[in-house]
């Protein structure tokens, strides 16, 4: 759709041109008439040539002016895009890549003091060996920056979890969908970028690291009427690449609207002052990325699974360092009396002390005559009808 835009454009320019030409020839001229005898002697004794004949006009210049200023406006509409027109692609063709995003916010509260947060993350992905980084920094936000920089990183079968001050965790990579490449690259992709945008503008080819990136632009008229409810003011540029579909860069600028990281969204702040700048990029196209684990999780080897009983149609498990955590569509109720069942049958009595139930919900301690205990949570979501059981062993505490 884009390219046959353009091409609509280059004739109706080139059509434009050759009207122009043709429209600035002059008129054939008329050949006047002989001057007769008496008038050629009246001329001479005169010393004064004879008359010319009035020549047609010549048409000014700006008819063709004119009639390349209507084009203008024809170029401003084939340039506004629908996104349902954009071709866009996922990262998936990649072999190897890199996304940084930096995020800075700047808002003044109610005493005139300034608070700037800000926010870093790399995304790393290479296919040989697979691998996937996630590494993030923040400062200004209040619980986040003091865990300093925290780390995901998946190397084919395990993952790597550094959570800054409060350590390092090794856990198998199948047991941890969040940590999937298509989940961490969904925040980087087009889609999530254009998602809130109702259309936008092209403004051209450009260079980006040698890729020839399609350039668009959008404000905050573009956005739909939810998502421009607090926006003052919204200067977006994106930045996909011509041939893959996939976004090379993307730059937002926004005044207004200071809900965008934690600290900002309550009242003691002036939101209508507050700058945010978010900028991504992507680097290293199907170059050499090398992904290793974090140094924190050094010397750590992955734990011994967690065996213990699950309800047939469990989904989302997860399970390390004595802790396994699951979902299942029976009830809480239901979940509650198959484990009183199963324990009892392992050996386990309930610790009713230390127990308690309550409709569908409940925390359950079972001991054994060696005194080891194990506790399970059962919670249900009455509006989804899934329940959540969490068993957490001594191993696990």
């Amino acid at each position: 759709m884009k390219r046959i835009s353009w091409i609509v454009l280059l004739v109706v320019m080139f059509s434009l041109a050759l009207t122009a030409c043709s429209s600035s020839e002059p008129e054939e001229a008329t050949i006047p008439a002989e001057p007769t005898a008496l008038a050629t002697e009246t001329a001479a004794l005169a010393e004064v040539p004879p008359a010319p004949e009035e020549e047609t006009a010549v048409p000014e210049p700006q008819v063709e002016d004119q009639a390349a200023a209507e084009p203008e406006a024809e170029m401003e509409n084939e340039n506004e895009v629908a996104l349902a027109d954009l071709q866009l692609s996922s990262l998936d063709e990649l072999t190897s890549y890199r996304y940084t995003m930096v995020m800075e916010m700047v808002a003044t509260d109610n005493v005139g003091t300034e608070i700037t947060q800000t926010m870093q993350m790399e995304l790393a992905v290479s296919s040989d060996p697979p691998a996937t980084s996630m590494i993030m920094t923040a400062e200004g936000t209040e619980g986040v920056d003091d865990m300093g920089e925290m780390e995901f990183i998946q190397i084919e079968d395990i993952s790597y979890i550094n959570m800054g001050a409060m350590g390092c965790m090794v856990l198998p990579a199948d047991d941890n969908s969040a940590m999937s490449t298509e989940e961490l690259a969904a925040g980087f992709s087009p889609e999530s970028i254009t998602e809130d945008l109702e259309e936008i503008t092209l403004v051209g080819e450009e260079t980006i690291d040698g890729i020839t990136v399609l350039h668009y632009t959008y404000d905050e008229t573009s956005l739909t009427a939810e998502e421009a409810a607090d926006i003052k003011s919204l200067d977006g540029h994106i930045y996909i690449a011509k041939d893959g579909g996939f976004m090379v860069r993307s730059i937002i600028d926004v005044i207004g609207d200071s809900k965008f990281m934690d600290g900002f969204a309550n009242e003691n702040f002036q939101p209508d002052t507050a700058t945010t700048h978010i900028e991504m990029n992507l680097t290293d196209v199907n170059a050499a990325v090398e992904i290793l684990p974090p140094a924190a999780c050094a010397g750590q080897e992955l734990p011994e699974a967690v065996d213990w009983p699950m309800l047939e149609d469990a989904s989302e498990v997860t399970s390390f360092a004595g802790i396994l955590s699951y979902t299942t569509e029976v009830s809480g109720s239901d979940a509650i009396d198959f484990y009183n069942d199963a324990m009892t049958e392992l050996g386990y009595t309930l610790d009713e002390s230390s127990s308690f139930v309550s409709e569908g919900n409940g925390l359950l301690t079972y001991v054994n005559s060696d005194d080891e205990s194990i506790t399970v949570t059962i919670s249900e979501d009455v509006d989804s009808g899934l329940s959540t059981v969490t068993i957490l062993s001594e191993a696990g505490m």
